[in-house]
């Protein structure tokens, strides 16, 4: 290693003096018959940009050393060649440091044909490569929280001072209720001085052994530590898998599982992660209301959106300037298709691998081979972002990656008025681009195959008033849909931690120590441990409701109903002091009107009883389920003309995507597909859950039935 990394330094001094055959030369004199010989001069054509011949060097060597499996791998990347390259990263797997396998796994992400269950795979094996189970002892594990001290928050990135940290964790550090949360910042690096007003503390750890990085955390009672870097390099997974806080968040840099052990969570939501995909997680997901990014412009300076380019050019310019590791071969396939649908149309690809004019031409050749020519394509490698800014307004339709979408790159583009279109898939990468348009008002943007991402991009293309009306309302749209709303986000994240502050307390409290104390805590949950007595469902539910409602001491609930009197009953379970709005009718804006007369920002829940086949409550509630802004729906007495109808969806479209359904039991719920209500649901009652709040019922059932288990355990055991 020490001679190859002598040859390599004397090679920078021959490139540095621009010496390029001497180099060569030298080589060829010094080890030309060793196992690097290949490597070492595809290394040395890199260096002078000739990424063409570095290639073939490596790909005719007959040689199978690490480095030459890995060189290879980092070229075959930036040309979206990303199966070929994760070939060639795996050839060596056993091999690989840390930061290459890391590199391996951040590709991972962007393969289209890659399933969940891979990724999970392969990052279990980096856990176990890298975090073996000898090392793992949690040190800092226990939380003491009274609710009256402040929540101690670290944040750790390795990229702080990055454009996209500014725009995207920035505007929620200066957010924060500083009354209530502590913030303490960990970098490898000085961070820049618009960080410096909104932190406690900031800990430069850039030299740090894991052991120093976990002693500071600790030292500094860090609660929650959050990991925003992803497995780019510098990032602090092999520490946190020791326990360095009490709860730890991989959050941001990386839309998928860690598989690091102590890592305790990852942010979602419901349009950016199906429920279908949380096995693949090593971690709990947390779902967020609205979307689990926000990215927020305004206190950096943007040109204003400028008219639309078709106007003046006579065609459409479809752009994407998001990075070349996520423009695979396919998602090349779509453009293709789309150009050919759109006569004359330009499609204009900037980044910073495209920098490399021989990838500038590889990228033509593919375009070719699909049928495109030279002449409808603007190729232009990577600028200052404010050059990359300035160029959307060259750009009529944003064509969003896939399966990694692009985060801010689609929040840039929207903020410059030029619309996104996205293919929403199954994984969490290829997702969560649905979940930015939807939270900024666009959900017609958003593709369910690749059919659809091609017609729609098309039919775009030919409505230049429906272009010009997006170039002049999509800021806008960002701000009333709450996308770029930092200060709405700070509290959801806020709400989140104290959630996960009271699920880690309560962890140490599920044991009981006697009959006595296993009977207070099932009757503190509202389970009915009488066997002959009968409790309603619905009277079970709204116990329930008091517990997954605790953090509201005065929940507001609307309910709409037909003069029964029982449910009237039935509410008073859910608090002591509810806040009640009762509506007589079921139809027009009425919910809304009464939220916005009355300034209700949040409904705690919305409780229905249907009659007469009316179907149209939800209507009623548009805005409100359009801002997520409703936590639970009861919905009783469900008829079979209203499911032949399926009026429970029609009635809200998209809008009820983000719920998660159960029917109610006596003393359970049982979760239906959306597809089954036909088959389960008539004259049943049926329970929508937000997605924001499914953690905590996941944990309510998890409660409930581990504690009747318990209980008939001990009734069967005694004489």
């Amino acid at each position: 290693m020490e001679i190859r990394n002598e040859i390599i330094s004397n090679i920078n001094v021959y490139v540095a003096k621009g010496d390029i055959a001497a180099a060569f030369d030298y080589l060829a004199r010094t080890c030309s018959n060793t196992p690097d010989y290949s490597y070492l001069v595809a290394l040395l054509y890199k260096r002078v940009n000739k990424i063409d011949l570095a290639i073939q060097e490596l790909q005719s060597s007959e040689t199978d050393t690490v480095h030459r499996n890995v060189l290879l791998a980092e070229l075959l990347e930036p040309r979206g060649l990303i199966d070929e390259s994760i070939k060639m990263w795996q050839r060596s797997d056993d091999e690989l440091s840390n930061d290459q396998y890391s590199s391996m796994l951040q590709a991972m992400l962007k393969s289209p044909s890659l399933s969940s269950n891979d990724l999970l795979i392969a990052h279990i094996k980096w856990a176990d490569k890298f975090c073996p189970a000898s090392t793992l002892t949690r040190k800092n594990s226990c939380i003491q929280y009274d609710g009256a001290r402040k929540v101690v928050i670290g944040y750790h990135c390795s990229f702080w001072n990055s454009f996209t940290m500014k725009h995207q964790l920035l505007p929620l550090l200066k957010y924060h209720d500083r009354n209530k949360f502590t913030i303490n910042l960990y970098s490898p690096h000085p961070l820049e001085a618009c960080f410096v007003p909104y932190a406690d503390n900031i800990r430069v750890v850039g030299g740090y052994s894991d052991e120093q990085f976990l002693h500071t955390v600790g030292n500094d009672k860090v609660d929650i530590l959050v990991e925003c870097t992803g497995f780019s390099p510098g990032h602090r997974f092999t520490a946190l898998a020791k326990g360095c806080a009490p709860i730890q968040i991989s959050y941001l840099n990386h839309a998928g599982t860690s598989g690091v052990p102590n890592v305790d969570y990852i942010f979602a939501d419901g349009f950016a992660l199906n429920t279908d995909e949380d096995k693949f997680f090593t971690e709990r997901i947390y779902r967020l209301p609205g979307s689990f990014f926000c990215f927020n412009f305004e206190d950096f300076p943007h040109p204003d959106p400028s008219e639309l380019p078709a106007l003046k050019n006579g065609y459409i310019t479809f752009g994407c300037f998001g990075s070349h590791g996520k423009i695979n071969p396919v998602v090349l396939s779509w453009w293709a298709k789309i150009l050919k649908a759109v006569p004359d149309s330009r499609i204009y690809i900037r980044n910073n691998e495209l920098s490399q004019p021989d990838n500038q031409s590889y990228l033509q050749t593919q375009f070719l081979r699909l049928g495109i020519a030279s002449d409808r394509l603007i190729i232009r490698g990577g600028a200052h972002r404010n050059e990359i800014i300035n160029c959307y307004a060259d750009v009529d339709i944003s064509l969003d990656t896939w399966p990694y979408n692009g985060g801010n790159t689609i929040a840039e583009s929207l903020w410059q008025g030029v619309p996104v279109v996205s293919y929403r898939g199954k994984r969490f990468a290829e997702s969560y681009g649905a979940s930015l348009l939807m939270t900024s008002g666009c959900p017609e943007l958003i593709a369910k195959s690749p059919d659809e991402y091609i017609n729609l991009a098309a039919r775009l293309a030919e409505n230049n008033n429906l272009l010009a009306d997006y170039r002049h309302n999509l800021r806008a749209r960002t701000r009333q849909y709450g996308f770029n709303n930092a200060s709405d986000f700070a509290k959801k994240i806020e709400h989140a931690y104290l959630n996960m502050v009271e699920d880690k307390c309560a962890e140490s409290n599920k044991a009981f120590s006697s009959v006595r104390d296993l009977q207070l805590g099932l009757r503190g949950l509202g389970f009915n441990m009488d066997s002959t007595a009968s409790d309603s469902s619905e009277k079970w539910l709204f116990r329930h409701i008091k517990t997954l409602l605790r953090n509201s001491p005065k929940p507001i609930i609307i309910y709409i109903d037909d003069e029964k009197p029982e449910i009237n009953n039935n509410l008073a379970l859910v608090s002591s002091e509810p806040i009640l709005y009762r509506l007589h009718a079921l139809s027009s804006n009425l919910i809304d009107e009464l939220c916005s007369a009355k300034n209700i920002s949040v409904v705690d829940l919305l409780a229905v009883t249907i009659i007469d086949d009316k179907t149209e409550c939800l209507y009623g509630a548009t805005n409100m389920l359009r801002k997520h802004s409703i936590k639970y729906i009861y919905i009783n007495n469900i008829s079979r003309s209203q499911l032949d109808s399926n009026w429970i969806l029609k009635s809200a479209g998209y809008l009820m995507e983000e719920y998660i359904f159960f029917r109610i039991l006596s003393d359970d719920l049982v979760q239906i597909s959306k597809n089954d209500f036909s088959v389960l649901c008539e004259n049943q009652k049926i329970l929508a859950v937000s997605y924001s709040e499914l953690n905590k019922v996941n944990e309510l059932l998890y409660q409930t039935r581990q504690f009747r288990k318990l209980w008939h355990q001990t009734e069967s055991s005694r004489p």
